[in-house]
């Protein structure tokens, strides 16, 4: 494997890298246009294939989260606004279909306030705009634990995944205080059925 600096691929102004800044994702936004992509981040585990990420690469649909919370698009939350009033997205996963283009180098704002949660806006408004199947993965099937404290158990048992929101940037500390060795066992135990079905 050979690892790679794409920070180049990113036009100029998002390149900050003295703010919390999700822009990453969008370096090199697409490898393959012509196949099924998904851009994930890397706070976000999922123990079986959601259903709806499922039936969103079965049906080549546009999938996103959706966000326990509210809005959050900084500088695009009027852009999102316009177009769908009611869009509650989570940027954490975008599931993009064959022929679906993000054009990181149209962004018209001259100067971006927020870096964070732009990046959030920025997919949101993408969603918004696109005209073909688009699906949100519920909560009840992926769930924003920054919002949403509930046992490893009850998380392991009846979810497919978590997104543990704050974690990889040291924000949050309850992925080390209460899910780590319960889901670092179940992919220990994923890993060791696999190898005996093989």
């Amino acid at each position: 494997m050979k690892l790679i600096d794409v920070t180049d691929e990113l036009p100029i102004p998002l390149r900050v890298n003295s703010v919390k800044n999700s822009w990453w994702k969008y370096a090199i936004p697409r490898f393959d246009i012509e196949s099924y992509e998904i851009i994930m981040d890397n706070d976000i585990i999922f123990w079986e294939l959601p259903v709806t990420l499922e039936q969103g690469i079965k049906s080549k649909s546009l999938v996103a989260l959706q966000d326990g919370v509210g809005k959050f698009y900084g500088d695009f939350l009027e852009d999102v606004n316009a177009i769908d009033c009611n869009l509650k997205l989570n940027a954490g996963l975008l599931g993009c279909p064959p022929g679906f283009e993000i054009k990181i180098n149209c962004i018209d704002k001259d100067h971006i306030q927020d870096f964070f949660f732009s990046e959030q806006g920025f997919t949101a408004l993408h969603f918004a705009k696109y005209n073909g199947n688009k699906l949100l993965i519920p909560l009840s099937e992926v769930l924003q634990l920054n919002i949403n404290r509930i046992s490893a158990f009850d998380l392991l048992e009846n979810y497919n995944g978590g997104h543990f929101c704050g974690c990889s940037y040291d924000i949050e500390q309850f992925w080390n205080k209460k899910y780590y060795t319960f889901i670092e066992k179940k992919y220990r135990e994923i890993v060791q059925n696999e190898s005996s079905d093989r």
